[in-house]
């Protein structure tokens, strides 16, 4: 399907989710008292200071103090700088070190982790071997946690795969993620309901896709309705 999720697309996403600043204020005062909790070992305070660090980076840039707490506060455990790191790790080429991370936070349940996960194991991202089953596992587990992405790509992989393919389980996923609002679920169904000639639940969808900014279901939308007039 077009709307299968790219490599650009979760890294954009990833990265976004790693420089917000986790309603840390980036203040004098602030910083100060989360350099003295992190120093005494506090993973979240470790975790914040990192974050605070590079959201005043005016480059983005890793540098040894933030690599430096997040590696601290991941060590001992937190999933979100586990996270972190291992997106620091793949930017910094070493996919390794990037996978080993990634899983020691999707263990832990963090879905984003999970999700990445799953997208690696079915393009082969990260220096991974395509494994059709992992990404099925971890795809699957982010999912049920409401990850609306996740239900996305497990639509596309049970609709797409030539190992799993399900029908059924496929326009389920789409349907969860778009009564979430997604977008691309939305958009998708529409694609499926039109092309079973289901033409006014497919431009159901595509208005919906459309009120969520995806221009693709305004173009949609447009020529549905103007070939309804004609």
């Amino acid at each position: 399907m077009k709307y299968l999720n790219k490599k650009l697309a979760l890294i954009i996403m990833l990265s976004s989710i790693l420089w917000s600043s986790n309603s840390v204020m980036a203040d004098t005062n602030n910083e100060s008292n989360l350099i003295i909790q992190a120093e005494n070992g506090d993973k979240i305070a470790q975790y914040s200071l990192a974050n605070l660090l590079l959201s005043q980076n005016v480059n983005k840039k890793y540098d040894d103090k933030i690599f430096y707490w997040y590696q601290q506060s991941a060590q001992q455990g937190y999933a979100e700088a586990q996270f972190a790191l291992a997106i620091i790790y793949e930017e910094k080429d070493n996919n390794e070190q990037a996978i080993i991370w990634l899983e020691k936070a999707a263990k832990q349940n963090h879905v984003q982790s999970q999700y990445s996960l799953g997208v690696n194991y079915r393009f082969g991202f990260w220096g991974v071997k395509l494994d059709h089953s992992k990404a099925l596992y971890w795809l699957t587990k982010a999912a049920k946690q409401g990850y609306t992405a996740a239900q996305v790509e497990l639509g596309n992989l049970y609709l797409t795969s030539s190992e799993n393919t399900d029908y059924k389980k496929g326009i389920n996923w789409y349907k969860k993620a778009a009564e979430s609002n997604n977008p691309f679920a939305q958009l998708n169904l529409g694609i499926i309901e039109k092309a079973q000639s289901n033409y006014k639940i497919a431009l159901l969808w595509f208005e919906r896709a459309c009120k969520n900014n995806l221009t693709d279901g305004c173009q949609l939308a447009s020529e549905m309705i103007a070939k309804k007039q004609q």
